[in-house]
């Protein structure tokens, strides 16, 4: 797995894959302007519950995440558990740095905790009451 790190004005953009063909499909389509992150009904839930005004902004979507982590750490086909076709969800860090103080927030949807119980939790603990 590989990972890129660039920007576009004031923004830092992050993406990865196993090959530059993988990673660039999601720099790509955020060049090319597209609407995902504003139809997607968890990055507006999300974002409203983050300072709107902050001087570093972190979305992530966790499965994706995992995913990234599984493909470095653990060889591939011996994941117990399969993490494709999750539901996108978002969590979010926030923060604002002022001159007698500073904010910080780390936000997780409920999404993002039921995709992680339903995708990784529960097909190895099974259901858990």
């Amino acid at each position: 797995m590989n990972l890129w790190v660039g920007t576009k004005g004031k923004e830092v953009w992050i993406t990865s894959g196993r090959d530059w063909e993988q990673g660039s499909e999601w720099v790509k389509k955020r060049l090319e302007g597209s609407k995902d992150l504003k139809q997607n009904k968890h990055y507006h839930i999300l974002r409203k519950d983050l300072q709107q005004k902050n001087d570093i902004l972190i979305l992530m979507d966790p499965m994706k995440y995992i995913k990234l982590i599984m493909g470095i750490s653990v060889p591939e086909g011996q994941f117990p558990v399969k993490l494709d076709g999750a539901q996108e969800t978002y969590w979010g860090f926030a923060a604002t740095f002022g001159e007698d103080r500073s904010l910080l927030e780390w936000v997780i949807s409920s999404a993002s905790v039921r995709e992680i119980y339903e995708k990784v939790v529960k097909p190895i603990t099974g259901e858990l009451r």
